[in-house]
């Protein structure tokens, strides 16, 4: 065990990004999380959760990435619903025809270029980080979620000085593309549907649009071709 502690001691400096160390996020116990990583193998379908075992033990002040123009926002959904429903009329609409999910989906499995152009003006959509405060939030909390966006900050004006895109978060990569890729099936609720399309990723990892879902399965497969 001794042995164990020294070798997770001296590669601390190794593993561990200097904008991410315990000097730059107050609470955040390295060591620990280090130690649980070797000690135990993270259940693949919750590395998030995982990795959040070492988070301090009351709430921390939640970061919340949020549309900088929401009127964009509604104007790309607005644009998506009046497209499918022009398209509706055009091939469907007769006086005994059923409107509903099913007709909807058939629609944009017909034409693609619906959803492209709603992604595509998602993309669009200028995004910045906000920190929520609400009677339980501390110092401390606003303190520990200002240091996570001004690191995440800098590495994005880094990739950006090197003319590329912000850099997608690994373990939200890596856990898309398990998900996908490892743990899909239908969709219990909706035979027709995968449980785990780019779409549902997006929504349950706070993505911006399908598009960037499936950009971070595919950097995730990346990562899984890669391990030893």
């Amino acid at each position: 065990m001794r042995k164990l502690v020294w070798e997770i001691t001296s590669r601390y400096r190794q593993i561990v990004p200097e904008e991410y160390g315990a000097e730059r996020i107050p609470g955040w116990d390295w060591f620990d999380f280090l130690l649980a990583c070797v000690l135990y193998d993270p259940p693949d379908t919750q590395l998030l959760q995982f990795a959040a075992h070492a988070d301090p033990p009351h709430d921390p002040a939640p970061i919340r990435f949020l549309p900088d123009e929401p009127k964009r926002l509604l104007s790309a959904e607005r644009m998506l619903w009046m497209s499918t429903i022009d398209e509706i009329e055009r091939h469907y609409l007769k006086p005994s025809s059923p409107i509903g999910m099913s007709l909807l989906s058939d629609v944009w499995e017909k034409s693609p270029n619906i959803c492209k152009e709603h992604d595509a003006a998602l993309e669009q959509i200028p995004y910045r980080y906000y920190i929520e405060v609400n009677e339980d939030t501390t110092q401390a909390d606003i303190l520990n979620a200002f240091h996570v966006v001004a690191a995440t900050l800098k590495k994005w004006r880094r990739e950006a000085a090197k003319g590329g895109p912000p850099p997608r978060d690994p373990l939200v990569a890596l856990q898309c593309a398990i998900l996908h890729d490892c743990h899909n099936g239908r969709d219990p609720q909706d035979r027709r549907r995968w449980k785990w399309t780019y779409e549902k990723l997006a929504e349950e990892f706070g993505l911006p649009s399908a598009r960037s879902a499936k950009a971070h399965v595919q950097k995730g497969r990346e990562y899984l071709q890669d391990k030893p």
